[in-house]
């Protein structure tokens, strides 16, 4: 992911670049970016401040966009690293994909296998209609849109609208913009084979994970965002321990590159402290 785009993503000033992370200030804007959007286009959203409403072409299809930051670097992670990457059993998979934000993923999904049947699920009711605009927009079939939390329960739960990407279920001690959301239980969509099941839910993985554990065997790719939470226990050996009990093998990549961790201080505003990219198959 491009260092520019990570400065924004975490770190609000240069003190605390200082205080925080060591970058690598030689990463640049990657170029293969420009098969996407255009390398002029791609400068000018990394120039727009955090949280700019706008509107770009993606892959000849217009685009709306909640907030460029974000967005640039969904494209890095997923277009370009292919996070999402894998090899299903049949022409048409199942994906589920839990926290599809404003469709990145979805449009990559249905790129990478055009028959796919995709589900997904994404709880912010400000970004909600953004996702749905622009999954229209390239007229996918086959792709089921929800307004929804994923959960352990049906329920109606709080949550916290960070306008980009990090959007996220809170408890009600928590400070910030909330609203509340409907939740689905993730359980009960597994009751058919999933080829891919994507997680991306910032920090209520580990307790989704749990309540779903023994379904996770009708499942042959997950990938997990784990998201370590400034002030509760880790629960990285949780999530570990439930994918290797369901007989998937795992590989692990930083979310978020940084270096010297005993020295390293997280800015006051970020509620994590660590983030993994868990990628689960069966061999």
């Amino acid at each position: 992911m491009p260092s520019s785009v990570l400065h924004k993503l975490w770190v609000s000033s240069p003190k605390e670049i200082a205080d925080w992370l060591l970058f690598d200030k030689r990463r640049q804007l990657d170029p293969r970016i420009a098969d996407l959007i255009g390398q002029d286009e791609a400068e000018r959203l990394e120039k727009l401040p955090r949280y700019t409403r706008t509107s770009t072409t993606f892959m000849g299809r217009p685009m709306e966009i909640v907030d460029p930051v974000s967005f640039l670097a969904m494209c890095d992670e997923i277009f370009l690293a292919k996070n999402y990457e894998f090899e299903a059993r049949c022409r048409n998979p199942l994906i589920l994909d839990c926290g599809a934000n404003i469709g990145i993923s979805v449009i990559y999904f249905k790129n990478l296998y055009p028959e796919a049947r995709v589900v997904a699920f994404e709880a912010d009711p400000t970004i909600f209609p953004v996702l749905r605009s622009n999954i229209t927009a390239f007229g996918f079939e086959n792709v089921t849109l929800r307004n929804k939390a994923v959960w352990t329960c049906e329920a109606d739960l709080d949550f916290h609208c960070e306008g980009g990407s990090g959007g996220r279920l809170i408890n009600a001690q928590e400070a910030g913009r909330r609203v509340t959301v409907g939740a689905e239980r993730l359980r009960d969509v597994l009751c058919e084979h999933v080829d891919f099941l994507k997680i991306d839910v910032e920090g209520a993985e580990t307790a989704i994970l749990t309540d779903c554990s023994d379904r996770l065997d009708r499942v042959d790719h997950v990938f997990v965002e784990y998201h370590s939470l400034i002030g509760e226990r880790q629960t990285l050996h949780v999530v570990l321990e439930i994918l290797e009990s369901a007989g998937f093998r795992y590989h692990i990549k930083e979310a978020v590159r940084g270096r010297a961790p005993f020295i390293a201080k997280l800015p006051a505003h970020s509620p994590m402290d660590l983030q993994l990219n868990i990628f689960a198959y069966r061999l």
